[in-house]
């Protein structure tokens, strides 16, 4: 009754229960307490008009009601109740804290909406809240503790609370660690928990990267997960660690582009080199079978060129998700363990090849298998399914192993649409669609992708997701699909709440609905059908998944020769050559056409008299270069399938209106184009098709038809009049892709902060910080000059071959300009730029033009670049790509000994890595800071051991290294003292003609062996080694040597020495030794001997007859004899 709960907030509260008291009293009451039951509903609030504090904790309200009698109210609780939503509060305006934890909140609705202006406190943990929404309006929100409800992603709310000072998130199901440190935002942000230990954790805090994350994004914090963090020593060391992160990342990604580069380039060569030998194959002059089977020949070349597309793309994407991910997605990509076999067994046993047999594809292979460490998802599982698999092994007396080997299995999952975002959303998020729909056959669950290889070629390639499931709990529908809807609809409309669990998500008594596969509907019988069901899943936690799988379907239709390039083996086929032919000649000085295919050509001499030739077909020959064409008056030119690198020998061609080089080796696009609009000015038509340029993702029919502009056909097809448009530079709007940026912008990611721009654009080019050109076909930007602060650019994807104005932008930071035609470094002073992004161009040479103090790292992938000159000049490097280039020579790694800072280097897929002997060794070995060396970690064995291996040796190089020159002509003193020397294998040929002097002292040397020949040596100097013989062999050695120094080697044996040898000796130096004779000492024409500290009893020059001072201080003498007269 109303007189109990009047009576209840009386005793509660201390007041009077006589009503005028309690009148009098009331009035004055600012605070009332009211705990443990007995007020079941808001009643008698009306009597205390000043109330400024309800606390009501553990009643069963459901609602909130009659508080418009208490319009002065700032603090309210009601915790431990039974609310259902938010209302009742539209009168007090003034409340400024509000508890309401610990009911059954399952959303806002508005109900905080008028509290805009006055709420700064707001606590609703431990509620139903599924979403963090509806609090937009209250922009004075100072404290919101939403911890142990059922939110999944807070990415994009809270952006209106501005002034938010505290949140507490933990206790909710929050898996990603990108979505979280989106409330990096928040700019009042000071306190941040999503481990409190008052509520259980968040599954993201599981992950090890977990506190580095947050700190590096938030550094304006105070306190995270209740811990002081007001130091600075946290944050810094989570900006190292995300740096190193960061690195070693970039490099991971280098060198995936860096292996689809090559792939790209040798799908293309091997395509000219396929063409070879089905020509070897079906005779040199019949050409009609190659015509006839070329569609399809360039079907397999297409096909192959997409395929390294594609796996690039995932490989980039997988790539950049464990990155921003902090681990929660890591992906193992596995050829030979038992993981693999396993999965190879799965699809094997669960594809039925009868199913699409009649329409081509008769065989699914595994391509790739992919192992996925999801950790959060995992635990998710577990929690889930553990504790059923134990109550079901007690009750069924089994051990936990049979049981869940009973009720856990492998399904195959396509996710939505098929493309790489929402495989992406599955890795990080799990399978989240409801209900999950999953099968254990192949044929179900890529049933679109077989029906489409069908229809087209009958092959093709798809991804699977296999995952491991609990089925637990489930029942077949037998009857139809509506079945599986209704049972469905039936599982989730019954759905209870309950926080008997602790607060956990409600459980559901039904696991899965499987259905059969409809045999009658199939139009055949197979025993596969009896065992292939669709399952759908109702409980999301029961699903993670292990293995992404890359599969190929085949059929009747031949295999892709490329297919061994694309997979990293070797050329597309083993081809012979064709048989050379003799030089041309030219018996007809009238000929106006000629005709010499594929005649195993490798020059073309003797045309400079066919004064009348117009048409030359030289197709399917050995070509490399076209300099023997160099003035003829031909109008048509076809060298196609050869082996043409570069066409700088074709000049003074101007009649020339046709030219094929189609499947060469040409990989310079902006080279070959700029040789063309100078010697070829009124070329019409034109084929490149089939050369290695690799740049897949740019317009190059646009840059061709920009550059050529009289050309009408390009590669067989005619040029447009929208082609002509889009490769003429049109007027753009620069301000339109820039944006203003104060400070350094905090991401996590492989992609540039360019890619971030904000949406509303800079007003003066005095703002712009940030600029984004990428993919705009641009061939020229105007205007960089008054972006004098502009710290960003990225102009990726154009064709641009200079960056003008650049200069003025002496506070450029990051400079992006990947696939473009640059074809130099550029020039000027930058102190503030770091990062140098120039890959997929045409640059040539490094220079010294560019002044860069600050440069961490420099990009230089897939370019023309031939030597490391200059690279020296940027000391501050940690990050050099530069693999896919011309670099040849080991000596070209003397120009990056002086970068102390260098830590990462990629040369991969140059000439040094294939054709220089104990490549990795040598790099390493001069570069002992390294630690990673094309894509793989330097490890301290490798070290060890290169210095063991290479340490020690004179060699030219280490002389090129020291003089820095390799004009040894003029050399005539040499001095390599305690230079820890062990052997010496100096390249002579004639370089150290004349060398007079060489000093050799304090080393670890034991033979001459190479130096053994030098013609003028006069002198030589061994002092403080091991010498044990001065060479191999019986010859003379050392033909003007005068003057040798052993002393000190330890020399215990005077007559393995073979001074004879030395037909010029007439000083020697052997004080300091072991000797105990001088018997076998023979030199002829010796004068000066100098014995002094050894250990001789006796003496005997009888072989040095000509010695006219001796000196034998500090010996064992006893006496003179065996000195002659």
């Amino acid at each position: 009754s109303d007189a109990d709960l009047l009576r209840e907030i009386c005793s509660s509260n201390g007041l009077p229960e006589d009503r005028e008291k309690l009148q009098a009293e009331a009035a004055e009451t600012a605070t009332l307490e009211i705990f443990f039951g007995g007020y079941p509903r808001f009643a008698h609030l009306s009597l205390f008009p000043n109330l400024r504090e309800l606390i009501i904790v553990e009643q069963s309200l459901t609602e909130i009601s009659t508080l418009d009698s208490c319009p002065l109210l700032e603090v309210l609780w009601v915790s431990d109740c039974r609310l259902t939503q938010i209302s009742g509060l539209s009168a007090n305006h003034r409340l400024k804290k509000l508890y309401l934890h610990s009911n059954s909140i399952a959303t806002i609705n508005g109900g905080l909406d008028h509290l805009g202006g006055s709420l700064e406190v707001l606590w609703l943990a431990n509620n139903q809240l599924r979403e963090l929404a509806g609090f937009e309006k209250l922009s004075n929100l100072k404290e919101l503790n939403l911890a142990q409800n059922f939110i999944t992603e807070v990415a994009g709310c809270l952006t209106e609370n501005a002034s938010l000072e505290s949140l507490n998130l933990s206790g909710n199901p929050l898996a990603s660690i990108r979505d979280v440190v989106s409330l990096a935002a928040l700019p009042s942000l000071r306190r941040f928990c999503l481990r409190d230990p008052q509520y259980r954790p968040c599954p993201v805090t599981q992950l090890s990267n977990y506190s580095i994350f947050i700190l590096y994004h938030m550094p304006r914090l105070l306190n995270l997960d209740t811990f002081d963090c007001s130091s600075r020593l946290p944050f810094e060391l989570a900006d190292s660690t995300v740096l190193k992160k960061r690195m070693y990342y970039a490099m991971r990604a280098e060198v995936l582009e860096r292996t689809s580069a090559c792939l790209g380039r040798r799908v293309t060569i091997g395509l000219a080199e396929y063409h070879k030998a089905r020509l070897v194959e079906t005779g040199a002059g019949n050409f009609s079978q190659l015509e006839a089977a070329w569609p399809t020949t360039r079907g397999f070349f297409t096909e192959a060129l997409k395929k390294i597309e594609m796996d690039r793309e995932l490989a980039w994407n997988l790539l950049n998700m464990e990155l921003e991910s902090g681990g929660s997605v890591r992906c193992e990509l596995g050829t030979g363990q038992d993981w693999h076999k396993l999965v190879a067994d799965i699809v094997s046993s669960r594809f039925c090849s009868s199913q699409h047999r009649q329409s081509g594809v008769t065989a699914c292979k595994v391509d790739k298998v992919h192992r996925l460490h999801l950790p959060v998802l995992a635990a998710r599982y577990q929690e889930a399914c553990l504790p059923r698999l134990q109550t079901l092994a007690r009750s069924t007396y089994c051990s936990l192993d049979m049981v869940a080997k009973k009720y856990q299995d492998y399904l195959f999952y396509r996710w939505p649409e098929g493309d790489n975002d929402s495989l992406l959303d599955c890795l990080e998020r799990g399978v989240t669609s409801r209900p999950a729909v999953l099968s254990n056959s192949v044929n179900i669950a890529d049933g679109a992708t077989l029906c489409d290889c069908a229809k087209e070629t009958g092959v093709g390639r798809s991804r699977l997701l296999l995952v491991k499931a609990y089925i637990g709990k489930s029942v077949q529908a037998v009857a139809s699909l509506e079945e599986v809807e209704t049972i469905i609809a039936a599982a989730n409309g019954g759905e209870q709440l309950s926080q008997e669990s602790g607060d956990e998500e409600p459980k559901r008594q039904l696991t899965a609905v499987f259905r059969m596969a409809d045999s009658t509907s199939e139009g055949y019988s197979c025993e596969c059908l009896g065992r292939q069901c669709t399952w759908y899943f109702l409980d999301n936690a029961c699903l993670v998944p292990e293995f992404l799988v890359e599969l190929e379907y085949s059929g009747r239709r031949t295999s892709n020769p490329f297919h061994q390039v694309v997979c990293g083996g070797g050329p597309a086929a083993p081809t012979p050559d064709l048989e050379p032919a003799p030089p041309v000649t030219a018996p007809y000085e009238n000929l106006a056409e000629l005709q010499i295919e594929a005649l195993g050509l490798t020059r073309l001499r003797g045309l400079d008299s066919l004064h009348s030739l117009r048409t030359l077909n030289a197709r399917s020959n050995l070509l490399t270069g076209l300099e023997d064409l160099a003035g003829l008056p031909v109008e048509e030119i076809d060298v196609s399938w050869n082996r043409i690198v570069s066409i700088d020998g074709l000049k003074h061609v101007g009649k020339l209106r046709s030219l094929r080089l189609a499947f060469n080796r040409l990989t310079c696009l902006r080279n070959e184009l700029s040789h063309m609009r100078k010697h070829t000015a009124m070329l019409t038509g034109l084929s490149l098709e089939g050369n290695p340029w690799h740049r897949y993702k740019v317009a190059y029919r646009v840059i061709v038809i920009n550059k050529l502009k009289e050309l009408k056909v390009l590669d067989g097809q005619p040029v447009t009049e929208e082609e002509v448009t889009a490769s003429m530079p049109g007027r753009f709007n620069l301000l339109s892709y820039a944006a203003h940026v104060t400070g350094t912008p905090k991401y996590i990611s492989l992609e540039s902060p360019t890619q971030f721009l904000p949406v509303q654009p800079p007003e003066l080019f005095a703002q712009v910080s940030m600029l984004n050109l990428d993919g705009l076909n641009l061939t020229r930007i105007t205007g960089l000059e008054r972006c004098f602060n502009l710290r960003w650019l990225s102009i990726n994807y154009n064709h641009v071959s200079r960056i003008e104005g650049l200069d003025s932008c002496s506070q450029l930071e990051e400079l992006l300009a990947t696939h473009n035609l640059i074809g130099t470094m550029p020039t000027g002073t930058y102190p503030a730029l770091r990062h140098l992004n120039l890959a997929h161009n045409c640059i040539e040479q490094i220079g010294t033009g560019l002044l860069a103090p600050n440069l961490t790292s420099l990009n230089l992938l897939n370019n023309h670049v031939s030597s490391l000159a200059g690279i020296d000049k940027h000391s501050s490097l940690a990050q050099l790509f530069i693999g896919l280039n011309r670099i040849q020579d080991t000596r070209e790694l003397f120009y990056l000994k002086s970068l102390q800072s260098l830590l990462i280097l990629d040369l991969g897929e140059n000439p040094i890595a294939s054709n220089s002997h104990n490549y990795r060794t040598t790099v390493i070995y001069h570069l002992r800071s390294l630690c990673s060396l094309d894509g793989v970690p330097v490890e301290q064995d490798e070290v060890q051991s290169a210095v063991q291996l290479l340490g020690g040796k004179l060699t030219t190089d280490l002389l090129i290294e020291k003089f820095g020159h390799d004009r040894f002509y003029d050399l005539k003193e040499l001095d390599m003292s305690r230079s820890n020397l062990r052997t010496i294998e100096l390249n002579l040929h004639d370089r150290f003609i004349n060398l007079r002097s060489v000093n050799l002292e304090s080393n670890s040397l034991t033979t001459l062996n190479g130096i053994a020949s030098l013609p003028s040596l006069r002198v030589l100097c061994l002092n403080h080694n091991h010498i044990e013989s001065l060479a191999s062999g019986t010859g003379s050695l050392l033909p003007t040597l005068e003057v040798l120094h052993l002393a000190y080697n330890g020399i215990k044996d005077a007559a393995s020495l073979q001074l004879h040898r030395l037909p010029s000796l007439r000083t020697l130096f052997m004080q300091g030794n072991e000797l105990q004779t001088t018997d076998g000492l023979q030199s002829g024409q010796l004068r000066e001997l100098v014995l002094d500290r050894n250990k001789l009893r006796t003496i005997n020059l009888s072989g040095c007859p000509y010695v006219q001072e001796l000196h034998v201080e500090e010996n064992r003498l006893k006496d003179l004899g065996g000195i002659p007269d």
